[in-house]
């Protein structure tokens, strides 16, 4: 009987058990009220607006085919300068980026191109210098811009851009075509084909995976490192996922909104099932974002903008 125990006790096998601390739960910390549909959100250290945030300067477009570059000025009310006109689309924007260094931006639209811009506002253009004693002051028209290039390979409209982490000439754009592109900012480098159109992408800066939405329930992860194979799918929305984005400084975490009126946090390493659903809009949740890690928006068709707090 010994040596059979002896023999068991060798044999026995040993189970590893991976132990992943949960995240807090977001708690509801505002929700405002707007005249109108919020298509686009963006939080930074100081404000959160529904428009792409650059440095003091606000980019926003839309459906009147141009991009406008405002100044957020402060005072007893908070408004908006233009500065600059950016023209050249010929149907709607549907989605901007700027670069990490701040020295270039791209623009997807309807009407299938991707177009790269230069937004210094160099002062020849921008200011000029009093007569009398020669400080410079603030010109009191937009000055008007066109694209530094254009480039096409979608054949349908470009709805989601974002640069690659660390690069100053590398993009990807996803389309209704049923396709990413990958761009070096001269020509498309690379295909990934889909079997839905794409409504949303966001790159993770730290692993370069990529994290889609389509005109389907289900968000989907990609490695770009290995082709166009679907790397994991996260399935729980009930309509489209019309936004997605990382958590900051985090290569694991992420949120996804839907026409379902739900934002869902998820974690790659236990995808079975989000880790919260955060509720609140009574129409389609058309944009979401976790720029800063203490703060999740999202806005929606029911005219309505609501922040969520977290502890992470």
């Amino acid at each position: 009987l010994l040596p059979i125990l002896v023999s068991l006790l060798l044999k026995e096998t040993v189970i590893p058990v991976e132990c992943l601390l949960r995240e807090p739960a977001p708690v509801p910390e505002a929700d405002t009220k707007l005249s109108d549909w919020v298509s686009s959100v963006k939080t930074t250290e100081k404000y959160t607006v529904n428009v792409f945030y650059l440095g003091s300067m606000v980019l926003s477009g839309g459906h009147g085919q141009i991009i406008i570059l405002s100044e957020l000025e402060d005072g007893k009310e908070q408004s908006f300068v233009p500065q600059a006109v950016f023209r050249g689309h010929e149907r709607s924007i549907e989605c901007l980026a700027v670069s990490p260094d701040g020295s270039r931006f791209v623009s997807g639209s309807f009407d299938t191109f991707l177009k790269v811009w230069n937004p210094d506002l160099s002062d020849d253009e921008t200011n000029y210098k009093g007569k009398e004693n020669g400080t410079v002051k603030k010109r009191k028209t937009a000055i008007t811009k066109t694209p530094i290039v254009t480039l096409t390979a979608h054949v349908d409209a470009v709805v989601a851009v974002s640069w690659l982490p660390n690069s100053k000439n590398d993009v990807v754009t996803a389309s209704w075509d049923h396709s990413m592109v990958f761009w070096d900012l001269e020509l498309g480098v690379g295909f990934m084909p889909s079997s839905k159109s794409f409504t949303c992408l966001a790159v993770c800066p730290s692993s370069n995976f990529i994290i889609t939405g389509s005109a389907d329930p289900i968000v989907r992860l990609w490695d770009p490192r290995k082709g166009s194979l679907v790397k994991q799918t996260f399935m729980g929305h009930t309509g489209w996922v019309s936004s997605v984005s990382w958590k900051p400084n985090s290569d694991h975490v992420f949120i996804s909104s839907s026409f379902d009126q739900v934002t869902k946090m998820w974690d790659v390493r236990s995808g079975k099932t989000s880790l919260y659903d955060l509720k609140g809009h009574d129409d389609r949740i058309l944009c979401s974002d976790w720029s800063r890690k203490e703060l999740i928006v999202s806005g929606g068709a029911d005219c309505t903008m609501k922040v969520f707090k977290t502890e992470s």
